[in-house]
């Protein structure tokens, strides 16, 4: 059987994989395409960069998140 702290940290790498794959680089895409276009829209632009903005918070906590479990797993308590 798996350790727990193992299942917790590839829940946290799933979750931040989704989340960076899945929501963030999508978003960028799309900003970029707004300031490439011959009318960006400034309102779609700054909706979507404060979206990513709160996102990117909360993929740095699951990175936190991650390094306690690393450490976790490194020195385990007794």
């Amino acid at each position: 059987m798996t350790s727990p702290a193992i299942l917790l940290a590839l829940a946290i790498v799933t979750v931040l994989s989704v989340l960076g794959f899945g929501v963030l680089l999508p978003g960028e895409v799309r900003i970029y395409r707004q300031l490439a276009s011959g009318n960006p829209d400034s309102g779609v632009i700054s909706r979507i960069g404060m979206r990513n903005a709160r996102l990117s918070g909360l993929q740095g906590l699951f990175q936190l998140a991650i390094v306690v479990v690393m450490v976790y797993l490194r020195w385990p308590a007794t």
